[in-house]
């Protein structure tokens, strides 16, 4: 047998949203008896938690996971307001001519303009639409900003179905209604 002097136990919660893991450091000190051996002194006490401390492990979860709600939602926000201003940058090259080839600012392609819009934003996207649309990341729900592409040609998602595009020689870029379903989606932020 022994006494203890003292002891600390330290408790930590690492919670995921499936999984808590509850580590328990404790350390007791003290003296042996002359007739006790001194392994058992350096076997750590076993944890114990009652009942009580459940709701405590539970809200820490549930705090956890409102965190990364509140996360999700401000990097929501910065992706919406990064898109408007692709939107933006995409809107005042209107009027301006399709050239295949070109990257602006007096003519664009259509990945010309894309890659002009991106790089007002500080976003550098590949030179070609398949290269484009490679680096995206596929959104079944786009939002202003994304890229529209279809087989061989690529623009700039403007909301309500409605893209910013250099569509082909002779014409100019310009907004126009997505024409096909034969389309996908993507986001580069």
């Amino acid at each position: 047998m022994f006494t203890t002097t003292s002891s600390r136990v330290a408790v930590r919660l690492l919670t995921a949203p499936l999984v808590l893991t509850v580590l328990v450091t404790a350390q007791a000190g003290g003296a042996a008896h002359a007739s006790t051996t001194t392994s058992s002194a350096s076997t750590p006490a076993p944890a114990t938690f009652s009942y009580a401390q459940r709701p405590l492990i539970q809200e820490s979860a549930k705090a956890r996971q409102e965190r990364l709600q509140r996360e999700e939602a401000a990097r929501e926000r910065a992706a919406a307001a990064i898109g408007q201003r692709i939107v933006a940058a995409a809107a005042a090259q209107a009027g301006k001519p399709y050239v295949y080839g070109a990257t602006g600012p007096s003519a664009f392609d259509c990945s010309g303009l894309t890659g002009w819009a991106y790089a007002a934003v500080g976003i550098h996207l590949p030179r070609t639409s398949g290269a484009q649309a490679a680096v995206m990341t596929r959104v079944s729900d786009p939002m202003p900003g994304d890229l529209v592409y279809m087989p061989g040609h690529i623009g700039i998602y403007a909301g309500n179905g409605q893209m910013w595009h250099a569509p082909h020689t002779g014409d100019v870029v310009r907004l126009t209604t997505i024409w096909t379903t034969n389309v996908v989606y993507g986001r580069v932020r």
